[in-house]
């Protein structure tokens, strides 16, 4: 039967929810992420993220534990199968010139999620850069671009990806939510 928790009607299993009212610090991250006691671990596979940089290993989970700052791009997808999960820290790119904050480029199955992502000064950058990748979810992400031609999602020649639960603000001139390209995008869906 469906289960009502705070308004909100689930139907459906939860296995495994822990709530709390404060943000884990990365040494709890880490133990909460191993602890065997939960049944099986939470992810098979994780590393914990303190920088911007490349993410490289296939069908890895990356977990950011802080804030983090980047002149240009911050995030790259560098292999298929990965996930980044912000935990709400806030991603800051293109602070000094052009860049992304997470670039998928040539790689697939990648999920971002519950990330802020800020752009304050980054002329013709994008919050979340798709090119020729498909099958990626990016979901439960806030956005503001500010800047000229400082988009939040740009995606040419990929397909089948998910873009669910974001809201984005965009303040600059010539900015533009949802940036399209060409169409060799094909059945990408699109929820708010």
């Amino acid at each position: 039967p469906p289960h009502t928790f705070s308004g909100l009607t689930f139907n459906g299993t939860l296995d495994e929810l822990i709530y709390l009212n404060r943000s884990l610090d990365a040494t709890e991250i880490s133990s909460l992420y191993g602890n065997s006691s939960l049944g099986a671990n939470y992810c098979a596979s994780y590393t914990l993220v303190t920088g911007c940089g490349t993410l490289n290993s296939v069908n890895e989970t990356y977990i950011l534990t802080q804030n983090v700052n980047s002149s240009a791009t911050c995030f790259t997808i560098g292999a298929n199968n990965v996930t980044l999960d912000c935990a709400g820290y806030t991603i800051n790119y293109s602070q000094s010139s052009s860049g992304n904050g997470i670039n998928i480029q040539n790689y697939n199955y990648t999920t971002v999620k519950n990330c802020q992502v800020i752009s304050t000064s980054g002329s013709g950058s994008y919050a979340f850069r798709l090119l020729d990748s498909s099958f990626n979810r990016l979901t439960n992400n806030t956005i503001t671009t500010i800047g000229t031609g400082a988009h939040i999602f740009y995606i040419q020649t990929s397909s089948y990806n998910l873009i669910s639960g974001n809201r984005g603000t965009g303040t600059g001139t010539a900015s533009i939510g949802l940036f399209i390209p060409s169409a060799n995008s094909s059945n990408n869906i699109f929820t708010w």
